[in-house]
Parts: structure tokens; C-alpha cells; sequence
């Protein structure tokens, strides 16, 4: 389709919430969205119940993923409601 100059596209595309429990998801697979900025370090603890933890620097331009652990206890915790 051609498009003026100054035409402006807005493009939308869906997204959804998954199914399930967020609670059920698989800690690693929680960690693994952690590590690639899918979600945030807050959003695992709020809504996975995941306590994840960065190790690195807090000034580096990039965070590897051997920066990143999962508090097993504190996880196991949140998890079961405590």
C-alpha cells in the first residue's frame, strides 16, 4: 500500500498473559526471562514469587547471565505464601 510522506503506521501486536498460575512457572524459566529483560528483578518477585538476584556490577552496560541467581529459600518461601 503506498504511503504519503508524512504518513504515520502505528503498529499494534497482541500480547497476552499467558495461562496458568504465575506461580507455577518454572523458576528457571522465570530467571531465563530475568536474564533477557523480559521481566524485571521486581515483576519475578511480585507476581512469580521468584526472588532473583543480580551479583554484578550495578554500573555495567551489560549484565551477563552469570550475574543472576535465584535465592532458592526465599523463593521457596514467597512460594509457599510465607
Amino acid at each position: 500500500m503506498p504511503l504519503a510522506a508524512e504518513s504515520v503506521v502505528d503498529v499494534t501486536l497482541p500480547g497476552g498473559g499467558g495461562y496458568g498460575l504465575p506461580s507455577e512457572r518454572p523458576v528457571a524459566a522465570v530467571l531465563a526471562d530475568v536474564v533477557e529483560g523480559y521481566v524485571s528483578v521486581a515483576a519475578a518477585r511480585e507476581v512469580y514469587g521468584v526472588e532473583v538476584r543480580y551479583l554484578g556490577d550495578p554500573d555495567a552496560l551489560v549484565r551477563l547471565p552469570e550475574d543472576y541467581a535465584v535465592d532458592e529459600e526465599q523463593t521457596a518461601r514467597r512460594r509457599a505464601g510465607q
